[in-house]
């Protein structure tokens, strides 16, 4: 989970999602894909975030399980990157 947004009680309110996938052998890395320290992420094999994938969802739709680990800072900072790269390259300012 990247973030939730706090909005009031009656407002709708979204959860921000990007999934992680993890190897035993060789990476299949994608553009937008970002290459977390799976150790200190408390994660078993390398792995990574799929920023490219990510998404919204209601928090009710949120699977109620603990979670399997959790993304540094550092890392965080590397995934948003991703996602503004993404937006920048195709999306329009004005």
């Amino acid at each position: 989970m990247l973030g939730w947004s706090k909005f009031g009680f009656q407002e709708d309110n979204t959860v921000l999602l990007v999934p992680i996938s993890s190897f035993d052998g060789v990476p299949k890395v994608k553009n937008g894909d970002v290459e977390l320290d799976w150790k200190a992420c408390g994660l078993n094999k390398p792995s990574w975030a799929r920023a490219r994938r990510i998404w919204g969802a209601n928090p009710h739709a949120v699977d109620p399980r603990p979670s399997l680990g959790h993304v540094t800072a550092n890392e965080m900072a590397l995934i948003l990157l991703e996602l503004e790269a993404m937006f920048m390259a195709h999306g329009t300012a004005r």
